[in-house]
């Protein structure tokens, strides 16, 4: 994903390295939210899923 250089942090690294760091916590926001919206597969188990990430540790 490539963007336009915000003028404001232009002269101000520091800046745009915060604005590059809420960028990015937007995103995966957004990209958890699009997970959380999809609905699980019918055939899914998760009791079983539990069960088996339970028995990794």
């Amino acid at each position: 994903m490539c963007s336009e250089i915000d003028e404001r942090t232009r002269e101000n690294p520091e800046g745009a390295m915060v604005h590059t760091q809420l960028l990015n916590v937007q995103l995966r926001e957004a990209q958890k939210a699009r997970e959380a919206s999809k609905p699980e597969p019918q055939h899914f188990d998760t009791e079983a899923h539990r069960a088996f990430m339970r028995g990794l540790g």
